[in-house]
Parts: C-alpha cells; sequence; structure tokens
C-alpha cells in the first residue's frame, strides 16, 4: 500500500488494475513474492478508505488512469514516505559529500541514506546506489588533516571549552596551543581552521590553521573564548582563497580584460566579492583584496585576458613571473 501511494502521488501514468499491478511489482524488493491483480483491487479498496479519511480520493478513468483527487494540492496517505525526487536528492547528496572524504563524515552520511530509505521500505539495488555517481566535484583528493573535522564540528557544537591542539609548524616543530574553533573552510582541496589563539603573544588571537598540520587533538579545561571583534564576513572579506592579513590593508586592484567572452562572463560570475566594473566600455574593473600569491594566481591564470592597470608594483610581478615563463621556451 505504500508503493500504491507513492505511485498515485507521483502522478505516473495507471491504465487500470493490470497495469497497477505491474508498476507495482516492478517496486517491490528483490526477491519479493509478486501479487495478483485480485489482490491490487483489495489493497485499491484499503487506501481508498485511508485516503477518504484524510479528505481526498482515489479516482480513475481512461484519459488519466488511476491518481488522487485534490482540492489541496499534492496528498499522500502514508505522509512519512519519500517521494522518487526525495529519495534522488538524498543518494545525489552522497556526491557532494566527497568533499568530505577522509573525515569519515562522508561514509557516516552514506550510512544515514541507505538506513533512511531502507526504513521507508527501499530496497536500494546497483542502479540506485550508483545515482550520485552522476555528480563529480573535480578531483577528489583527501586531505589526511580531514580526520580532525568530527572532533573539530563537536566543539563547535558544544561551545563549552577549548581544545588542546598538538600542531606542527616547520619553524618551531610541534607546539601546544588552546584553541576555540570556529570556522572550517575548504580551499584548494585543503582544508583550514580558524580559530581563537588562547596563548598567542600576537594581538590579534583569532588565526588561521592548516588541518594537515595538526599532530593530535584533546579536550581542555579552558572555557570556549568568543571573539566579539571576530565576524566571518569581515574576516574574508578581502580575502582570495584562505590567506588572511591582521597587519596589512587591502589594496584596489585595476583590471582591463582584454577578452570579451570573459568579460561577460565576470558581469555575472566575479572574480572576487568586492568586484566592481569601473568602465565597462574599456572592461575595466576592480577588486579590493590583500596582496597575496592568491592574487598573483588569480590574474595569471587569465593568462593574456586580464591585463593589470594598477598597482604598479603588482603590474611589474605579474610581468616579472610571465617573462620568467617566457624564457624557460627560448
Amino acid at each position: 500500500m505504500r508503493i500504491m501511494d507513492e505511485l498515485l502521488a507521483s502522478g505516473v501514468y495507471i491504465r487500470g488494475t493490470d497495469d497497477f499491478t505491474v508498476k507495482l511489482n516492478n517496486k517491490l524488493p528483490p526477491g519479493e513474492r509478486h501479487i495478483k491483480s485480485s489482490m491490487t483491487k483489495k489493497l485499491l479498496e484499503k487506501l481508498s478508505e485511508l485516503a477518504n479519511n484524510k479528505g481526498f480520493q482515489i479516482t480513475h478513468d481512461r484519459k488519466i488512469g488511476y491518481r488522487y483527487s485534490s482540492n489541496i494540492g499534492p496528498v499522500r496517505v502514508f505522509d512519512d514516505m519519500l517521494g522518487d525526487d526525495e529519495k534522488t536528492t538524498l543518494k545525489l547528496a552522497i556526491g557532494l559529500f566527497s568533499i568530505l572524504n577522509g573525515s569519515g563524515i562522508n561514509e557516516q552520511f552514506s550510512l544515514v541514506v541507505d538506513k533512511v530509505l531502507n526504513n521507508k521500505g527501499i530496497k536500494m539495488n546497483s542502479h540506485n546506489t550508483s545515482i550520485h555517481n552522476h555528480i563529480q566535484l573535480g578531483p577528489t583528493l583527501n586531505d589526511p588533516g580531514a580526520k580532525w573535522l568530527s572532533p573539530l564540528i563537536n566543539a563547535m557544537k558544544e561551545s563549552d571549552y577549548a581544545l588542546e591542539v598538538q600542531y606542527w609548524k616547520p619553524e618551531t616543530d610541534i607546539t601546544r596551543r588552546i584553541l576555540s574553533p570556529y570556522i572550517l573552510k575548504l580551499y584548494a582541496y585543503e582544508w583550514y581552521l580558524v580559530a581563537y589563539d588562547h596563548h598567542t603573544d600576537q594581538k590579534n588571537k583569532t588565526k588561521l590553521f592548516k588541518l594537515e598540520r595538526i599532530r593530535g587533538i584533546e579536550s581542555s579545561a579552558t572555557p570556549f573564548k568568543k571573539d566579539t571583534e571576530f565576524i566571518v564576513e569581515e574576516y574574508f572579506r578581502y580575502t582570495i582563497g584562505i590567506q588572511h592579513r591582521h597587519l596589512e590593508e587591502s589594496e584596489v586592484t585595476r583590471l582591463q580584460i582584454n577578452d570579451d567572452t570573459l568579460f561577460e562572463k565576470l558581469n555575472k560570475m566575479p572574480l572576487h566579492s568586492t568586484q566592481k566594473i569601473e568602465d565597462p566600455t574599456k572592461k575595466i574593473l576592480t577588486i579590493e583584496t590583500y596582496d597575496t600569491y592568491e592574487l598573483d594566481e588569480l590574474i595569471l591564470k587569465h593568462g593574456p585576458a586580464i591585463k593589470v592597470l594598477s598597482p604598479k608594483k603588482i603590474a611589474d610581478r605579474i610581468k616579472l613571473k610571465l617573462n620568467k615563463a617566457i624564457s624557460m621556451y627560448k
């Protein structure tokens, strides 16, 4: 009856009782004994009673076949059942969770999806389980730091106590830090943490940490610190990718776009959230960012399609890098 309810709610054309029986049997889990048309008729009667109790009916005519008739929009007898679109959404979401490879969260989510679908009487066959492969997010590189995602997420969720983190840096070896984690961010297939560093000597205590450099995480008795001056949108406002500069001011870079197609694309998908069109005729735009290596990468990846007009130091630096690249091919 749940499968019949799903078929009726989906709006699929069901010609008659025999057709209903075929469609119903096709939906049964593998190995389940098929029913006959006589049983379909009996089940329809019971389903019709349940529908009537909810204020709608099962109708049938030659043109539209069997379907639900209601003045209140889409209806279901079994409200806890997932529709085909909802099931597909869950399965596709598994593909999106591939960015969490190596954390254990991706596997947990797959198990949750299986549990939800199987609890709704749906047997996932090979076709169903592979549907998430229709979404590809590019190369799925496993960041070793992803294994720390779960404890960090739990700490952010609880927000009671900070964490004691063993953190490695090439110039200082392994140090022990007390961190209150605020944000996790994925950039270029690597995970980063923005956290409050309780014992740093620096004035700005909210800093960036690379998860790959974490060597251990333990609980601590230090209360979780909420930095009242930390605002997510402000922290990354002038950032390209992940680099933040506490001690530097942002700079406006003027760019000339030498490709009509790219200029049209940038009108819809800006280079940066701060992008402004200065002169649409000359195809000149500006972005305001920190002067980091990521700014160079953003410009260089477009080759001759983008020219830096100012500041001069950035234009000279891009020119130097391009000349070095050209010299390798002489």
